[in-house]
């Protein structure tokens, strides 16, 4: 009570007798024993609380070795290291139902522009938007120990933008043309020419592929304090992931746009820790949040197994934040994300591991 976690107000029982009711306040709602535990960005958190949030920054993507036909006469795929800036704004929000209970979501969105030539030829840009809603329910509590359980489902949607695609189309289609010539040199010229036009203008629609898909998984999480300083979250999830593309691309059949849907499903399981040291005990406002999460990733397309792919994700994460007022949440956060599976180029030729990295503005509030 002295902490302001709990509060206490005196009523009269049933036996006509004053006792006092206490009840946990929303600074109580992030302790555990001694600890005010900082909500965590990347690790599923186990405490039950009430907030909403937001956060925003600035991401930095590389794709090494990524293969691309930088125009029409290349005669193979040509390595180049793509480069990307993406912007993101994430809004989060929690509502505690019970002590047991909260639901929780988020809606995001992100942009993502090349910041290199070779980027802007190859895959340009695209746009993302998404959300989740989920269920937290508490587990099991014993004095600095809390053991929750998480489940949730999503959906996302966007658009991508690139020209390979396009460079590779317009390469068959002059080959078509240069071939029709040979087999017919009596071929009436101008309405060969109208038909390449056609062909050229129709290639165009590579430039967009739009996409969707769902997200649903669960995780189970603690959170044990080490004292008044030391706060220590762990996280262990399993996540499905299947989306759907729908590119168009040049048919030498028809002549003409053909649009192909394929699918592709990917499976998360993650594993997470989150350290974080509050310093406020003392009189120095100031806490730093530690995270690492590991993810093994399995990619999969049952219309094309060249999608097919295997890899180990792994994020570090660091947040300093002002940890003066219990009700807020106020700092910057940096990650680097490592390890993720390669990039599809020309002629389905993978990439190397691409690399991420990025800060973020945090802000939350908390009742």
């Amino acid at each position: 009570e002295q902490k302001g976690w709990i509060k206490g107000t005196w009523q009269t029982t049933e036996n006509n007798r004053e006792a006092k009711y206490y009840a946990i306040t929303k600074s109580g709602t992030r302790a555990l024993g001694e600890h005010n535990f900082q909500q965590s960005a990347f690790v599923p958190s186990a405490l039950v609380d009430s907030h909403v949030g937001i956060r925003a920054g600035v991401e930095y993507h590389r794709v090494p070795g990524f293969a691309q036909l930088p125009s029409l006469v290349s005669s193979g795929p040509t390595a180049v290291d793509l480069q990307t800036i993406n912007v993101a704004e994430t809004l989060d929000f929690a509502i505690k139902l019970h002590d047991h209970f909260a639901i929780y979501g988020d809606g995001y969105g992100k942009a993502r522009v090349g910041a290199n030539i070779a980027t802007l030829l190859g895959t340009g840009a695209d746009y993302t938007y998404a959300g989740h809603l989920g269920l937290l329910v508490k587990l099991f509590r014993a004095g600095s120990f809390q053991l929750s359980a998480r489940g949730q489902a999503g959906y996302y949607a966007g658009q991508s933008a690139g020209i390979l695609a396009l460079f590779q189309d317009l390469s068959l289609i002059a080959q078509d043309f240069l071939q029709k010539v040979a087999r017919n040199p009596v071929l009436d010229v101008n309405a060969a020419i109208e038909q390449l036009n056609t062909a050229f203008r129709t290639a165009t629609a590579d430039l967009l592929t739009p996409f969707e898909g769902f997200t649903y998984g669960f995780s189970l999480n603690a959170a044990q304090a080490l004292g008044r300083f030391l706060g220590l979250q762990a996280s262990i999830g399993f996540y499905v992931d299947s989306a759907t593309y729908r590119p168009t691309r040049y048919d030498r059949a028809s002549g003409g746009p053909v649009t192909r849907e394929h699918t592709i499903k990917t499976t998360r399981p993650s594993l997470g820790l989150a350290l974080d040291f509050d310093v406020s005990p003392i009189g120095l406002p100031f806490a730093m949040l530690l995270e690492y999460r590991a993810t093994p990733i399995n990619v999969n397309s049952p219309e094309d197994a060249e999608y097919d792919m295997a890899s180990v994700e792994h994020l570090v994460a660091l947040g300093l934040f002002y940890s003066g007022r219990r009700d807020l949440q106020l700092g910057f956060t940096g990650f680097t994300l490592f390890g993720q599976t390669p990039a599809l180029g020309a002629n389905a030729t993978p990439s190397g591991k691409p690399l991420d990295l990025a800060l973020q503005l945090v802000f939350r509030y908390f009742w």
